[in-house]
């Protein structure tokens, strides 16, 4: 990685600016990332956190780097596929194209998609998720809402938006053969 710098143990996943419509999920990500960035610390990895222009454009959030190997990944959060907002450990959402209509987060340049989940996080290789999600969703069958998205695709074409996302069960996720996870640690100090 052209540039390698290791970040220090107190820097963290910095907000940058997005849509103001995205603010919240923004904000909910980067406590996602920086979480992330802690329990890898804990691991004892070299952290170099993305430039914004990586971020955005790249989709990698966080490099990592340890015993000579050094991988890239894009940390998502657990999504709420319900009203109440309860966190959803079964499903994940892969996105086909973002709000612009440009290519969405799944063909991104991370080595690793990272899913959290309630007591964990899965790492998926990319190319391995992006090969799964062409076999199992049918791009063509469009459905009107993110609830029927299961293995089909979904956009919000009625706010004027131009993205096409679908919901796969993460037990597809956890039978690729790269997958691997990393269970939080537990804090006790608090």
């Amino acid at each position: 990685m052209e540039g390698w710098k290791d970040m220090g143990t107190d820097t963290l996943v910095q907000e940058f600016k997005g849509r103001k419509d995205h603010a919240d999920y923004i904000k909910r990500g980067i406590a996602v990332e920086n979480y992330f960035v802690k329990e890898a610390r804990k691991r004892d990895y070299n952290i170099w956190i993305a430039s914004e222009e990586q971020n955005i454009k790249e989709h990698i959030d966080v490099f990592l780097k340890k015993d000579g190997k050094e991988f890239s990944v894009d940390v998502k959060a657990i999504r709420t596929g319900n009203k109440s907002r309860v966190p959803d450990d079964t499903w994940i959402v892969v996105e086909f194209l973002n709000t612009m209509g440009d290519k969405g987060w799944l063909y991104g340049s991370a080595d690793y998609i990272v899913f959290e989940r309630i007591k964990d996080f899965v790492f998926c290789e990319t190319q391995e998720l992006v090969d799964l999600a062409h076999k199992l969703v049918d791009r063509n069958d469009r459905v009107s809402s993110y609830k029927d998205a299961e293995y089909k695709v979904w956009g919000r074409l009625y706010q004027g938006k131009k993205d096409l996302i679908s919901r796969m069960e993460m037990s597809k996720i956890l039978e690729l053969k790269n997958t691997f996870i990393w269970k939080k640690s537990v804090d006790i100090s608090n």
